[in-house]
């Protein structure tokens, strides 16, 4: 079966007329993919400024791929903090500040490598449910917080935490043996 050569010509055309498009609508939607985790990594620094916090970044895929004459230009022209969203995040505290639960949605998202404190703020079980997708995280502080037996669920998934510190919480010690059962390689303080 052979196909005609006016649909040919008629393909031909077309190609001809609208190459800009076919090469741009997947090229912009690779963009928007890759650009997605460095919004949400920007919306949660934000936060994390907005209520007095501190993170500890280090170099990311973007830092490894320009080269330093060009990130120095750029930090120039911009400041240094355009490429917080593209560098990895080590650790985030947020030791003492007014961090409610609702704020915690914006960790959502986030990637933070190793740590992350919470001690001695206002969250509760609530806002634990916010962190049950930082699986890379490895040491997490809820010292003197609010947090029971029942907001411990939500941790189960972080299967790569190592250190866990609970103390000063309402969390019993049969919520730490059940936990402690889920994450066996997790060193829980309480």
């Amino acid at each position: 079966m052979s196909v005609p050569t006016s649909h040919l010509r008629k393909l031909g055309r077309f190609l001809r007329r609208h190459w800009p498009w076919i090469v741009a609508i997947p090229l912009l939607l690779a963009v928007a993919i890759e650009a997605l985790p460095v919004i949400r990594q920007h919306r949660g620094i934000k936060q994390i400024y907005a209520v007095g916090g501190t993170i500890g970044v280090s170099q990311g895929r973007l830092s490894d791929a320009l080269p330093a004459e060009m990130q120095s230009r750029l930090d120039k022209a911009l400041g240094n903090a355009w490429i917080l969203p593209y560098q990895n995040i080590v650790y985030v505290d947020l030791t003492r500040t007014p961090l409610r639960d609702a704020d915690l949605h914006h960790f959502r998202k986030m990637i933070v490598e190793y740590s992350l404190s919470l001690a001695e703020t206002p969250v509760t079980d609530e806002g634990l449910i916010h962190l049950s997708g930082m699986t890379e995280l490895r040491v997490l502080s809820l010292g003197k917080t609010q947090v029971t037996d029942a907001g411990l669920s939500h941790l189960r998934g972080l299967a790569g935490l190592q250190e866990l510190d609970l103390s000063g919480t309402q969390v019993t010690n049969a919520g730490v043996a059940d936990l402690q059962a889920a994450l066996p390689k997790c060193v829980i303080k309480k």
